[in-house]
């Protein structure tokens, strides 16, 4: 019985070996995503973080007046359609796809312009359903549920980002030591101080007029209410706009610069001596980003050093 497998371990070395040796002449891998059109290979959520995205490769063609439909889910399905400037082409090497629907057979169109011709693809997009991460006895249903009251005339194509979130099964974890009085002793407990407890799992999408999820930001992007690591807790808040088309934003101990395809821009610390980021970032006319923060270790009047509650607003480049 043994026998039999002995051999066939050998042979498997045998092969093994040759394998590693031709190794050195031919690299072994696997074959990328063919082209789906006359362009490149289509990836959706090139960056990991936003599941309700993809990207057209370009596959070096070099093209101009470039516009995108994703087309509607069924008959009252809303379109999404914009164009790509030569800027964001050359950004993602490729045609950023936005406006997915999740879980579906996407339809879209891109219409572009090729050594002054104009072409035409037509691509089917298919998505992976979204999750949410966090979920307990309280939750009645997988994802937030949006319903639509009323869409009021000329809005019927609007989309919404909304900038909420959802409980942590274990509820708030953290706090900041605050200073002990005078005559307290090494083992008795000190107050709690900061905002370290304004802790929650973030929850933010676009939605359409029909209640559609039209994009996702994944919440392991910048939190983990799984793991004790403070660098990645807090409340995702103050998601504004930049005259780039990015966004700013705070969490607890960070501020992020991030785009609608999922791609990080930037991922900074506070500066030292504050802490407790949220509810805004804002970007000044000078490229800065005024933050509101508190401020670590603030000595008051009696001497005692506590850390205080969004009370500071710092600039920040």
């Amino acid at each position: 019985m043994f026998d039999q497998y002995r051999k066939t371990i050998l042979a498997g070395a045998v092969a093994l070996t040759c394998g590693l040796t031709a190794a050195s002449t031919f690299a072994a891998g696997f074959q990328p995503a063919q082209p789906a059109g006359k362009l490149g290979a289509v990836v959706v959520d090139p960056y990991g973080n936003a599941p309700l995205t993809a990207l057209v490769e370009l596959d070096s063609h070099i093209i101009s007046d470039v516009k995108v439909t994703v087309h509607g889910k069924g008959e009252k399905g809303v379109p999404v359609t914009y164009t790509v400037g030569k800027e964001s082409l050359e950004t993602y090497d490729g045609i950023p796809i936005f406006g997915l629907y999740q879980k579906f057979a996407n339809n879209v169109t891109v219409e572009y312009k090729e050594n002054g011709k104009a072409m035409k693809d037509d691509y089917v997009v298919q998505t992976s359903a979204i999750v949410n991460h966090y979920m307990d006895n309280r939750s009645i249903s997988d994802l937030q549920q949006t319903k639509v009251i009323k869409v009021a005339p000329g809005f019927e194509d609007r989309l919404y980002l909304v900038n909420t979130h959802t409980f942590t099964p274990q509820g708030a974890e953290f706090h900041w030591h605050g200073e002990k009085d005078k005559n307290a002793g090494i083992l008795d407990a000190g107050p709690a101080g900061g905002a370290l407890p304004f802790d929650i799992a973030p929850y933010t999408f676009v939605v359409d007029t029909q209640g559609e999820y039209r994009w996702w930001l994944d919440q392991d992007t910048f939190y983990d209410g799984h793991d004790m690591n403070i660098n990645k807790r807090g409340y995702l808040m103050g998601i504004r706009e930049t005259p780039r088309g990015t966004f700013t934003a705070v969490q607890g101990q960070h501020w992020y610069e991030f785009d609608m395809m999922g791609q990080i821009l930037a991922d900074h610390k506070l500066p030292r001596g504050f802490l407790d980021a949220s509810h805004e970032s804002i970007e000044t006319v000078n490229g800065t980003v005024l933050l509101r923060v508190g401020k670590r270790d603030y000595r008051k009047e009696d001497g005692i050093h506590v850390h205080t509650i969004r009370d500071q607003i710092i600039e920040v480049d």
